[in-house]
């Protein structure tokens, strides 16, 4: 069933459109206080009887992850994100930036890669210029010197909820430790680098041999 389009005037199109910029920056600013609110929920302790425990143990949840997704809906890598974002322009750059230049969850996610208290206002305000997908494409030639590959593919895998939860402690680490961000790349490059260790150790056996 299609709706009945709505015909508007000018002034009501005008009217609509700064609703739609309102409730954009609105979003936005949510963005950072949920950020600040999964970063407490993660890094809280309470205490139980004589001693402290996080505070999502004390909710009955084995891990934080599980919290994230089975209390408030959230994937995991999604609510890391987030809390990232508190991370960096809620503690790190607290007082270096303009707080009117809030970008989007995804633009605020893909700018902590690369913002630092002397450039964030500029990547800021680029933001508020650029797509996202112009935007991630800009921090990836920063970070790279490259423009972001083109004809990008998707797999499926079946695991189980345990390999799930390795394969996604081992992403975010990866994220860290390779300093790149998207999951794919990550899963390649340990890939690679799995199997250039593997042929080092094939070489020296047959040496021994």
């Amino acid at each position: 069933m299609n709706p009945e389009k709505p015909c508007l005037s000018l002034s009501q199109a005008k009217g609509l459109r700064e609703k739609a910029l309102e409730a954009s920056h609105k979003r936005a600013e949510a963005t950072l206080d949920l950020g600040r609110i999964l970063w407490e929920t993660y890094y809280a302790d309470v205490k139980v009887g004589s001693e402290y425990v996080p505070v999502w143990q004390a909710w009955e949840f084995k891990t934080w992850n599980d919290y994230v997704e089975e209390e408030l809906g959230f994937h995991m890598t999604t609510a890391a994100f987030y809390r990232r974002i508190h991370e960096v322009f809620g503690i790190e750059l607290a007082d270096k930036w303009d707080r009117s230049l809030v970008a989007s969850y995804t633009k605020m996610k893909a700018l902590t890669r690369v913002v630092d208290a002397k450039n964030v206002n500029g990547w800021l305000r680029k933001a508020a210029k650029l797509s996202c997908c112009d935007l991630e494409n800009e921090v990836h030639y920063a970070l790279t010197g490259k423009n972001r590959p083109k004809n990008m593919r998707s797999f499926l895998a079946s695991v189980t909820k345990d390999e799930l939860e390795i394969l996604r402690e081992v992403i975010e680490l990866g994220r860290e430790d390779l300093g790149v961000e998207r999951r794919g790349e990550v899963l390649a490059e340990i890939a690679r680098q799995w199997k250039s260790s593997r042929n080092k150790v094939k070489r020296t056996l047959r040496r021994v041999a």
